[in-house]
């Protein structure tokens, strides 16, 4: 599950970053005062915003953090095991 999730994501973000591209490069070509400019840019707007939806959030922690992390992931771990045993025995 967690690959096709993965593949479907980047695909995501690759046609993102194709029409991102697309649309720029002709932007770059354009007179900015026209009025299909206006709507390139919402169009690049568009895309831009969709593709931010699209790529995960990436958070730096430190070692401490991590740690904590750990520890808590353990200790749900540690109890959902315990509930198991009480419900089976």
């Amino acid at each position: 599950m967690y690959d096709k999730y993965d593949l479907s994501t980047r695909k995501k973000v690759e046609f993102f970053g194709d029409v991102l591209s697309r649309i720029q490069r002709e932007l770059e070509t354009r007179d900015l005062s026209s009025i299909s400019t206006e709507k390139l840019f919402a169009m690049y707007a568009h895309f831009y915003r969709e593709a931010q939806h699209t790529l995960p959030k990436i958070t730096f922690r430190d070692e401490d953090e991590i740690r904590a992390d750990k520890f808590q992931r353990k200790s749900i771990g540690d109890a959902l095991a315990e509930n198991q045993k009480r419900i089976s025995g």
